[in-house]
């Protein structure tokens, strides 16, 4: 997954809006006119962008037109601002979705908010991706909650909707691995993410649901 992600530099005035299209443009013309073709990779316009979902919507279908010049084909995640109330407006079109965040914030509002959301979405054949969750609040070295985001993975599970873990860093301290939703353990690289030994409790609770999971696939 390719994504634009910019969460508050942009600004919603006509201006900035056109100067950061015409970015965003050259951004994903350069991606596509490389990997044009390639089954595997999606894009994601706009990471919770800050703007009225009138202007939003507008730049997907710009970008969905323009990028489509490239590669007609290719897999888009949309961007909507936090709440993504905004999929009772959605965009229409082929080989798209719109974007769904999850934190465990305010138990249990997020997965009653959630949950909603999806029913919403699949009564109307709208296509969900959570591009972004986390097993932690967003606040610093907030303790992750594994209880929670096991649930968080059965309700994505049992409606077959796909999810991004947030976030594959090293941004925690080696002696305290079960704070912060990093993968890794600050004392080591992102090339060792196959060593147990440098993940934290964030990445050992992701690794043993993704060996539990069905790939279809029996190993080498």
């Amino acid at each position: 997954m390719v994504d634009w992600h910019d969460v508050s530099t942009q600004k919603c005035g006509d201006w900035e809006m056109k100067e950061f299209t015409n970015n965003a443009i050259r951004f994903f013309s350069a991606v596509m006119n490389k990997y044009k073709g390639s089954p595997n990779i999606i894009l994601e316009f706009w990471n919770e962008p800050g703007c009225d979902w009138k202007i939003v919507k507008k730049y997907h279908y710009t970008l969905l037109w323009t990028i489509r010049q490239i590669d007609p084909n290719f897999v888009a995640i949309l961007g909507c601002p936090l709440t993504s109330e905004d999929i009772k407006d959605p965009v229409f079109g082929t080989n798209i979705m719109h974007m769904l965040h999850f934190y465990p914030i305010w138990e249990p509002l997020p997965f009653t908010f959630t949950t909603k959301i999806l029913d919403y979405a699949k009564d109307r054949n709208i296509g969900i991706f959570i591009s972004e969750y986390g097993d932690a609040t967003v606040t610093p070295n907030a303790p992750i909650k594994p209880n929670e985001i096991k649930k968080f993975w059965e309700i994505m599970d049992s409606r077959k909707i796909s999810y991004i873990k947030w976030v594959l860093a090293t941004m925690i301290e080696p002696w305290a691995p079960n704070i912060g939703m990093a993968l890794m353990l600050r004392t080591c690289k992102v090339n060792q993410i196959y060593q147990d030994s440098c993940l934290s409790d964030s990445g050992k609770l992701l690794k043993q649901h993704m060996w539990s999971l069905n790939s279809g696939t029996t190993g080498c």
